[in-house]
């Protein structure tokens, strides 16, 4: 088959439709911060199939994301309240979040729909920003966890960093 106009349109259309974005809202506290060390909490599991490691491969995913673009990455879970922890271990910027996954339709058409929630918080202030991404894949798929922690992770540097 010869590729046309037609079929590239088609073909864009339909990649763009599976893809996600990351949505990044923040209070101007935080864009003025400049975060040189990030610690990243617990995630809330909303994933209804049994995969007891979702969540901590996307943590893991997040943090190397970070890591790789120069932030010196702590992880933790959450024992402490927000400030006596962000403060115990230094962190500029400390990571919270959830993550939604769920199947549904019949047995002869199965949709995924997964959405990741971060919520950012600073020193000052226990909510200073929050981060989601929603999409049709499934985080079962190391590739796709990889690719949303990288999205994730690249929407916050660039918020939060002044451009040089």
């Amino acid at each position: 088959m010869k590729w046309n106009y037609t079929h590239c349109c088609l073909m864009f259309l339909a990649l763009s439709i599976s893809c996600a974005g990351a949505e990044i809202t923040v209070k101007d506290e935080l864009l003025r911060s400049a975060p040189k060390t990030i610690l990243i909490g617990e995630m809330e599991n909303r994933v209804l199939d049994f995969n007891p490691f979702v969540v901590k491969n996307f943590i893991d995913a997040l943090a190397f994301e970070f890591f790789v673009r120069g932030y010196d990455v702590k992880q933790t879970p959450l024992s402490k309240n927000i400030e006596e922890l962000v403060s115990s271990q230094s962190a500029d910027l400390f990571i919270t979040g959830s993550i939604f996954e769920a199947r549904y339709g019949d047995a002869i058409e199965d949709q995924t729909s997964t959405a990741v929630q971060l919520v950012l918080h600073t020193k000052k202030n226990m909510s200073a920003g929050s981060c989601r991404i929603i999409t049709d894949e499934t985080l079962s798929d190391v590739r796709v966890v990889r690719r949303l922690a990288s999205m994730c992770a690249e929407a916050i540097h660039r918020k939060v960093q002044p451009e040089k």
